[in-house]
């Protein structure tokens, strides 16, 4: 079965097993990273077969979005029930795709992984702490930026660490950093529901919201000839697919022209 077609089938057991109906009910469905599960599934297959390689992919990518689900928590005061339960409830749903994603992998004997994670999850956090409750100086621009990047690829690049595929972690990094200030910043533009990171960078650095978007484009564009730069050195040492970088690259390209137009 082609690459493409194995993801899809992937993507589409995902969202069966995450679709609990009480969850549902309250909250919108988990976003599963498509591209984040394209990775993985690629990442695994250099060391396992592609049975345990969708199976592996499809586990992490649970505890991926157990740690997207904690993000949409807010910090701010809460009097109306609805509002409490919600949060609450996001509590709860991100500790249950955890127990999901741990309860996967210890089916199939995986320690290995169950360790990486558990590594990666425990550098999410720090990167997190780091940013919003930072004992000391409180960060800069370029400080609160790094941790955002460090915890937005923490999970994936720990996984490319583990299956010894180190050239693909600069353009991992770069590329889901530029994907993740794409998304804040259309966001932020469009006045949608926003995560704590988009409202973290409105008030901690108190800026007007077209001062926000330059400093959002320049970070774009910055890690955007980072990634292009790390993916030409991957080239030379790829051992996975050559459509990946490809297909990364052609994103890239649309993620930049998108934010840049609309900015």
């Amino acid at each position: 079965m082609p690459i493409e077609q194995e993801v899809d089938r992937l993507y589409e057991q995902l969202q069966d097993e995450l679709n609990h109906p009480y969850i549902r009910r309250v909250l919108p469905h988990p976003a599963v990273d498509k591209d984040k599960l394209l990775i993985y599934y690629l990442l695994f297959r250099t060391k396992v077969g592609d049975r345990d390689a969708g199976i592996c992919a499809k586990s992490v990518m649970i505890a991926e979005v157990g740690l997207t689900t904690h993000e949409w928590m807010t910090n701010d005061t809460l009097t109306d029930n609805s509002a409490i339960r919600r949060r609450q409830l996001t509590a709860l749903s991100g500790d249950f795709y955890s127990a999901m994603y741990y309860y996967s992998l210890a089916r199939c004997g995986q320690i290995d992984i169950v360790r990486w994670v558990a590594q990666a999850i425990q550098q999410f956090n720090i990167e997190k702490c780091r940013l919003y409750y930072n004992g000391g100086p409180e960060p800069d621009w370029d400080q609160a930026v790094q941790a955002l990047s460090a915890s937005e690829s923490a999970l994936i690049v720990r996984i490319a660490a583990g299956l010894e595929q180190d050239h693909w972690i600069p353009v991992i990094h770069h590329y889901f950093l530029v994907k993740r200030i794409v998304q804040e910043r259309l966001g932020c533009m469009q006045k949608k529901a926003l995560t704590n990171i988009c409202k973290f960078f409105e008030t901690h650095f108190k800026l007007k919201s077209e001062q926000l978007g330059r400093r959002m484009d320049h970070v774009i564009l910055d890690a955007a000839a980072e990634f292009e730069k790390s993916a030409g050195q991957t080239a030379e040492s790829c051992t996975m697919p050559g459509k990946l970088l490809d297909y990364l690259r052609k994103q890239m390209r649309m993620y930049c022209s998108y934010a840049l137009e609309e900015g």
